[in-house]
């Protein structure tokens, strides 16, 4: 079986969506199909073509970026070519591209995950219209797709763009086949690195991107009433649409928050760094978040949550019962929330088994290939 991937991003990028994508194409290809990723070359130093865990990719020039969007001229036609040839073409949506891609494929079943709406920072008459034609070309995806996941049958009922496909979509949480990564990991050396330690350390672990909501958790903390820190890590200057480290350090300093920033963490320094901190705060603002996958990495670390109340996102705390949720961009709930979690952790502990079996996730990854192989 041959199957084609066409996305914005591939590997090293790191976004939910790309992880969870590359985890499901390397799943596909470790069961025998031969799989193909296209996607933009966002970063001019990587290869055009490389094998990646199994997975052919095939990178294309980018000629410019739009917000957090690549212009790549090149992915419409390499991907609908090898799609012609393929059993099946996956697109993960948002994807300005999926429209001609869904109409190309020719007799390739078409398999659609609805990752999230898209949202654009700057308005406007020339953003809104860009939006409404993203919008679009996923409806032209959707209206043709043979098979559609979503991440969660909350998020798929208040988007703007999944509602009307709801019922014929199949809700798998995105994180897949990694779980068993993430497990209490005390680390002295991870410790040392956000040293010394004040009597509430609070975490976020992601892309400091404006949906992310951490100038408000700066706000939140600079009002809290016992001593607090703030550890960031993740990328900001090399992930679409960020870059905020410096505003964000100028935003602490002037609040006098103890802010630190890590900087992106390797694959084998996330788990103690989950467990080093005493609370993860997930503070997003905008729907661009629809699961926050990092929560679910984080209780599995024993951590507890402090989440915005978004769509899809605001599914995990419930679950599990491992923290608290907030309405998005309200710093006073936000504080107080995390004045709820310090005063008593263990009222949000929680067995890592029971975490695992509260999401889904112990056969989330097969689900996703179920779903691409057309065994669903």
């Amino acid at each position: 079986m041959r199957v084609v991937v066409a996305t914005q991003y591939w590997r090293p990028y790191r976004s939910g969506l790309t992880l969870t994508e590359a985890a499901i194409a390397e799943a596909v290809a470790a069961r025998g199909a031969h799989v193909t990723a296209v996607a933009g070359r966002h970063d001019p130093a990587l290869p055009a073509r490389e094998r990646i865990a199994g997975v052919d990719v095939v990178r294309v020039r980018v000629a410019l970026r739009v917000d957090r969007a690549l212009v790549a001229p090149g992915l419409v036609p390499v991907a609908a070519r090898l799609a012609r040839r393929a059993d099946v073409l996956v697109l993960p949506l948002p994807l300005p591209e999926a429209a001609p891609l869904a109409l190309l494929r020719g007799r390739a079943r078409l398999v659609v995950h609805y990752h999230c709406d898209p949202q654009l920072e700057r308005g406007g008459p020339a953003a809104r219209a860009a939006l409404a034609a993203l919008d679009r070309s996923a409806r032209v995806a959707l209206d043709r797709a043979d098979a559609i996941t979503v991440t969660s049958r909350d998020y798929a009922e208040a988007s703007r763009v999944a509602a009307r496909y709801a019922d014929r979509a199949v809700a798998i949480p995105p994180m897949v086949g990694e779980h068993d990564r993430f497990a209490p990991a005390p680390s002295a050396a991870m410790a040392a690195r956000m040293a010394p330690r004040p009597a509430l350390r609070i975490g976020f672990l992601g892309r400091l991107t404006h949906e992310k909501g951490v100038d408000r958790l700066i706000d939140a903390v600079a009002g809290l009433a016992r001593p607090a820190q703030i550890v960031l890590a993740g990328d900001s200057a090399g992930a679409a649409g960020g870059g905020l480290w410096p505003q964000l350090e100028a935003r602490a300093r002037a609040a006098g928050v103890d802010v630190r920033y890590l900087g992106p963490l390797a694959d084998d320094e996330v788990a103690p760094f989950l467990t080093e901190i005493d609370v993860l705060a997930l503070p997003s603002v905008n729907t661009l978040e629809a699961w926050g996958r990092v929560q679910a990495e984080a209780m599995l670390c024993g951590t507890p949550v402090v989440a915005s109340a978004l769509p899809g996102v605001r599914t995990i705390v419930p679950a599990t019962g491992m923290g608290r949720l907030v309405a998005p961009g309200d710093v006073g709930a936000l504080r107080d929330a995390l004045e709820q979690v310090a005063a008593d952790p263990a009222r949000f502990a929680r067995p890592r088994d029971a975490v695992v079996r509260a999401l889904g996730l112990d056969d989330a990854l097969e689900r996703h290939v179920a779903a691409v192989l057309g065994r669903a």
